[in-house]
């Protein structure tokens, strides 16, 4: 079983981009899990909320990988968040510190 992540989901890069880029006025994005998948990344939230709303949105049982856009003095800076809920345990557990790696590679440019 490979633990490394599936990004092929063009909506993923086009949504990376797009916090990236500041051209529309979402300001984060979370991507969790497909259904039914231990590798694949699907868009699970965005929003204009910044952090507070991000970390509301991350799950209790389950593994995310978000980037938000935070204005600090006039630039932007980028966040990259790993996330394991309280409620993941085994092998998706096991599997976290892997796949927060390959979601860092997506997110090239955070601080």
């Amino acid at each position: 079983m490979s633990m490394s992540l599936e990004t092929q989901d063009e909506e993923v890069y086009t949504t990376i981009q797009e916090i990236f880029s500041g051209k529309t006025p979402n300001d984060y994005l979370i991507l969790t899990h497909a259904p039914k998948s231990e590798t694949k990344l699907q868009v699970s939230a965005v929003g204009e909320g910044g952090l507070e709303e991000l970390v509301s949105e991350l799950p209790d049982s389950g593994l995310a990988f978000a980037l938000c856009r935070i204005k600090a003095d006039q630039v932007n800076k980028f966040v990259y968040i790993a996330w394991c809920g309280h409620g993941v345990q085994g092998i998706k557990k096991a599997m976290f510190p892997v796949q927060s790696n390959d979601a860092a590679k997506l997110f090239q440019g955070f601080h």
